[in-house]
């Protein structure tokens, strides 16, 4: 086409009423996806259990654990065939004992103190290593135990749990963080169990509010219900939501193979250990005072049934009340992006300025990609403040679908959740 015939078709389509817009009169870059959850500490703090402690490569080593966990592909993969393991293991054991003693979770300081009057001291350790040694010389183990060993297995794979207390009965089970989620997850080890709805893994707190709501989540047996059926456990099991889900306490430290570590307790006026965290819906605060006996569990307060729930406490623990989930429900080695953003639009661009922050206890590296994961390299992070780690990025955008992610690799090699985000400009 001759530059003559150009300029008169232009001049035709601008008599008509139709104008290529400027670059002033385009609108900015704009936010379409943005999979970054928001990252924060837990304000009670948290003690987490150390991945890297040499015990827990011999445990990974002397039970031939990689065996175990072959052909997962993720952590949620690996986490239920450690449960499974957990469940026979501790079961034989048990089987093969039976009528042993308990075993006991024992601080340091109650070691020392019996030490100090002239007792024998209770068996060394709380962590499920320690009482895997009981169990392998005679003693048998109940709930706690259970999960106890469950909780050593999943950090000997940088996988993060910690003990959570179900009632009013009492049950000790497990909170595990999933990075193949990117949420804390209810589970059982002594019933290998876990809930879902919409084929999603729920939290504690997901379940009690279902229940709440009138809602019944699906109970997944991960063993088959092998060992529900062996304990003749099936009208336990078919009753669990009502009978356990009433309550639900969560123990803010899981570092059992610290010495520092000692068991949530509040005898004679003196707090020990960490403090459990209740999170409610309802103003509890205002019960407090009245309490009733229920299955010989020490003394124990209950609030008026409220909503179809009754409020549990035993007074020999000690407990933060909070009707905000985020106090037991923190997001772990994900990567929070920050835009410069006016609404959805981008107010700096082509060179976007990010800021990466994660709360990642064990962090090895923090990654992006601008390729759609194609290709990932390390940022420089910089030193923790106040349990979070930062890191600062700029994003130079073209014109089209831009793509952004970020991830955190953590202890024993774990990759945590990559956070997304989609910008159109």
């Amino acid at each position: 086409m001759s530059t003559r015939v150009m300029v008169n078709v232009l001049a035709a389509v601008t008599l008509l009423g139709v104008h290529r817009a400027s670059a002033a009169d385009a609108p900015p870059p704009r936010v379409t996806k943005l999979l970054a959850p928001r990252v924060f500490t837990p304000r009670f703090g948290f003690e987490y259990e150390n991945p890297n402690d040499p015990a827990l490569q011999k445990l990974r080593d002397d039970y031939k654990l990689d065996e175990v966990v072959a052909g997962a592909t993720n952590d949620w993969e690996i986490t239920i065939k450690l449960m499974r393991w957990t469940t026979r293991y501790v079961d034989a054991q048990n089987s093969r004992n039976h009528g042993g003693p308990g075993v006991v979770p024992a601080s340091e300081r109650e070691i020392q103190a019996a030490l100090a009057e002239g007792k024998t001291p209770p068996p060394r350790g709380a962590s499920g290593l320690d009482l895997m040694k009981q169990l392998e010389a005679g003693g048998t183990g109940a709930c706690g135990t259970f999960n106890r060993v469950f909780q050593s297995a999943l950090a000997a794979y940088g996988i993060f749990g910690r003990d959570l207390n179900i009632g009013p009965a009492w049950h000790a089970v497990t909170d595990v963080w999933s990075d193949h989620w990117g949420k804390w997850i209810f589970m059982d080890s002594m019933t290998c169990a876990y809930f879902e709805s919409a084929g999603v893994p729920l939290s504690a707190f997901e379940i009690m509010n279902l229940r709440l709501a009138g809602a019944k989540p699906r109970m997944i047996l991960a063993d088959g219900g092998e060992m529900v059926r062996k304990c003749k456990w099936e009208k336990w099991v078919e009753d669990y939501l009502k009978l356990e889900f009433q309550c639900a306490d969560t123990v803010m430290a899981a570092n059992h193979l610290s010495p520092e570590w000692e068991e949530s307790d509040f005898i004679n006026g003196v707090e020990r250990g960490a403090p459990r965290v209740y999170v409610t819906p309802f103003d509890i605060g205002r019960f407090m005072g009245t309490e009733t006996k229920i299955e010989q569990i020490n003394r124990i307060f209950v609030t008026p049934a409220e909503q179809a729930f009754n409020n549990v406490f035993i007074t020999r623990l000690h407990y933060v009340v909070t009707d905000d989930p985020s106090d037991a429900y923190w997001p772990l080695n994900v990567v929070e992006v920050r835009l410069p953003l006016q609404g959805r639009f981008l107010t700096a661009f082509p060179k976007v300025p990010l800021k990466l922050i994660t709360h990642a206890p064990f962090l090895t590296a923090m990654q992006i990609s601008t390729d759609r994961g194609a290709a990932w390299k390390d940022v420089k992070v910089g030193r923790e403040s106040e349990g979070l780690r930062t890191a600062d990025f700029t994003w130079t955008l073209s014109p089209g679908t831009n793509t952004f992610h970020a991830r955190v690799l953590s202890a024993r090699g774990r990759s945590g959740r990559p956070s997304t985000v989609e910008v159109v400009w």
